[in-house]
């Protein structure tokens, strides 16, 4: 079902639910809720479109903001990033043991320091500086896991930029695939009925009390070639 309409649906996609994004269709893969340290919580869903390209749509909201929806992907190249933030020269960022520049310029664009907040998701830690450009539209974040750093750069977007959102029902789909086998079992069965009632005669040309010599499946059981069986491929036609 279409639910585009509903303003809580993009907080609580299932796996499977698909919408369309930039001309092409996005299906959610994986889904990961975050609690912020500041009030605020998000969840951020994998999405795979049908050119099998991966993204992250954002959801944040909470604590009196505004619901801001972001569209992510993981940077390909993150040790360059990482290697720009460590141009120290101007104030930095420090997490535990690590800094981080406040000012980075990636791709010709500036971004400076925006927030450094920390969360919980899945009982797992996660420490994040965001950067923004002057736009506040285009956003770069280092986020420190327990056992990995993750860098990744988005763009906001307007709640109505995701159309056509097709929710995925488990227990409806079951439903349907059991449905869908059903009725090809019936046709199946139907289908076998009716095949044997075309290889049984219509008419009979004999009557097995009566020795009617010119009956085919009587004649030359030994000798004739062509002669095909009823225990052979084709019921003998």
């Amino acid at each position: 079902m279409n639910k585009s309409q509903d303003p809580h649906i993009l907080k609580n996609l299932k796996r499977g639910t698909t919408f369309r994004f930039e001309n092409k269709t996005w299906k959610v893969t994986e889904i990961y809720r975050i609690k912020w340290n500041d009030g605020t919580k998000s969840v951020e869903y994998k999405v795979k479109s049908n050119s099998f390209t991966s993204r992250y749509l954002e959801v944040s909201y909470g604590n009196g903001n505004a619901t801001r929806y972001s569209f992510w992907r993981k940077e390909p190249n993150k040790e360059k990033v990482l290697a720009e933030t460590q141009n120290l020269e101007n104030s930095f960022i420090s997490v535990k043991k690590a800094k981080f520049s406040k000012k980075i310029v990636h791709y010709n664009t500036t971004y400076n320091f925006k927030e450094k907040v920390s969360g919980i998701c899945k009982n797992e830690t996660v420490n994040a500086i965001e950067y923004s450009d002057i736009s506040n539209t285009k956003f770069l974040a280092i986020e420190i896991w327990d056992d990995e750093v993750e860098v990744s750069s988005g763009f906001t977007i307007q709640k109505t930029d995701i159309s056509y959102i097709i929710v995925f029902d488990k227990e409806k789909d079951q439903n349907r695939f059991f449905n869908t086998i059903a009725v090809l079992i019936g046709i199946l069965f139907l289908g076998t009925i009716i095949t044997f009632k075309e290889c049984s005669p219509k008419n009979k040309s004999w009557d097995r009390r009566n020795n009617y010599s010119n009956d085919s499946s009587k004649v030359h059981r030994n000798s004739n070639s062509y002669y095909r069986g009823r225990s052979s491929r084709g019921y003998g036609k």
